[in-house]
């Protein structure tokens, strides 16, 4: 469950009851030693391999889908910008949160 807290605009417009959060992460990790990287992707791998000097790597991709029932004022605001603006915060908000989950997972492991 997703809930946006810190302003008492958000409570005023109700805006935790406007909208669906939805979130899919999937984490891999690419082992240069394991005998999976001899499948029909072992071109792609080796070259990752060879690039992080024959070390694994871990990845991961993340899919976010974000619902809203846009509130005054904003609605007033054609659609299209509230998307783009919404899309480039996320993907700046994921980007960071991502990477340093990924570095510190990956430091687990070191």
């Amino acid at each position: 469950k997703c809930l946006l807290r810190g302003s008492p605009f958000i409570e005023k417009v109700k805006l935790n009851e406007r909208f669906d959060f939805k979130v899919r992460t999937t984490l891999t990790w690419d082992d240069p030693l394991s005998d999976e990287s001899c499948n029909k992707n072992i071109r792609s791998r080796r070259e990752r391999n060879k690039m992080n000097g024959g070390k694994g790597s871990i990845t991961a991709e993340t899919k976010i889908d974000v619902k809203v029932d846009v509130p005054r004022p904003f609605s007033s605001i054609p659609r299209v910008v509230l998307e783009k603006t919404g899309n480039a915060a996320m993907n700046m908000s994921m980007k960071l949160i991502q990477g340093n989950f990924v570095n510190n997972l990956a430091k687990d492991y070191e």
